[in-house]
């Protein structure tokens, strides 16, 4: 697994998305999605993930938190089990293993394959150009579903939870039918996140390895 292989690889659970659930047509599903995400210029919250495999059984457990600032800046920080950390301002992607005391440079490109977390620091134009959108039926809050138009993804297809116009839960199938849960809580929107929390400076100590690596 490569060092973003914890984003790019999701658990399973069966949610039985059948035609029948899809309730919007895409264009009104896109624009209705579009419009709570641009409710929140700023995002920030807490995160627990679980990761199942096809099977159902569980792969993994971490906890963390999210920074967003719409459009570009994204920061992902895993703090338990592995300490890991993603930051963008929508140019470069780092990622920097604590534990390991190394860095990773990444370009982003309209070419790279699309990171499920990572779009949601993406403009309008990013989600519309990229995925087909539709709104699930749902008990509480408002679901919708996104699958990737690019065979390259690195998923099959996500759901993005909201209750009370907030993001509260993205779910994630990967290619290898495995299933991950985000849930998110604590959260706080349209508040002042620092400019520098999107930056990254490896500390001397810090070995940076090629993109490739």
């Amino acid at each position: 697994m490569n060092k973003i292989g914890w984003l790019r690889l999701f658990f399973f659970l069966s949610l039985l998305l059948g035609v029948s659930e899809v309730i919007y047509a895409e264009n009104a599903a896109a624009e209705e999605m579009i419009q709570l995400l641009q409710l929140s210029a700023t995002y920030k919250a807490n995160f627990h993930q679980v990761t199942y495999n096809s099977e159902g059984k569980l792969l993994q457990r971490s906890q963390g938190r999210v920074l967003i600032a719409r459009p570009g800046g994204f920061r992902w920080e895993i703090i338990s089990p592995n300490p890991q950390v993603l930051i963008t301002d929508g140019k470069t992607l780092w990622i920097y293993n604590v534990d390991l005391s190394e860095a990773t440079e990444r370009a982003l490109t309209p070419e790279a394959p699309v990171n499920p977390a990572i779009l949601l620091s993406g403009t309008v134009s990013d989600l519309t150009r990229d995925f087909q959108i539709s709104r699930l039926l749902s008990p509480t809050g408002t679901t919708f579903l996104l699958q990737p138009y690019s065979g390259e993804a690195s998923f099959r297809w996500l759901q993005l939870h909201f209750e009370s116009r907030q993001l509260v839960q993205m779910k994630v199938m990967n290619d290898l039918n495995e299933l991950s849960i985000f849930n998110f809580n604590h959260v706080q929107t349209n508040i002042p996140l620092p400019s520098q929390w999107f930056r990254f400076t490896p500390p001397p100590d810090v070995d940076v390895l090629p993109s490739g690596v």
